[in-house]
C-alpha cells in the first residue's frame, strides 16, 4: 500500500489497532536517510519504506523501462 493510500483512505491509528489485535507490529513513522540519495525524509512505514519518493520513482521506472 502506498503512502498516499495509507493517508487518504484510513487512519493510521485504526491500522495499528487492527495490527495489534492480529499480533502484528504497529506501523511506525520515523525520519530516516534515503538508502540511495542519503536525503532525510519521513518514512510513514518504517522500516519497510527506506527510499524517498523521488528515488522510489526512479527505481520503479528503471525496472519498468529496464535501464540503470
Amino acid at each position: 500500500m502506498s503512502n498516499c493510500r495509507l493517508d487518504g483512505y484510513v487512519d493510521s491509528e485504526e491500522i495499528n489497532k487492527f495490527r495489534t489485535k492480529e499480533g502484528l507490529a504497529p506501523i511506525k513513522k520515523k525520519v530516516v536517510s534515503c538508502l540511495r540519495c542519503k536525503n532525510k525524509f519521513e518514512s510513514k512505514d518504517y522500516p519497510r519504506i527506506r527510499l524517498c519518493g523521488r528515488c522510489r520513482v526512479v527505481s520503479i521506472s528503471s525496472i519498468i523501462y529496464s535501464y540503470e
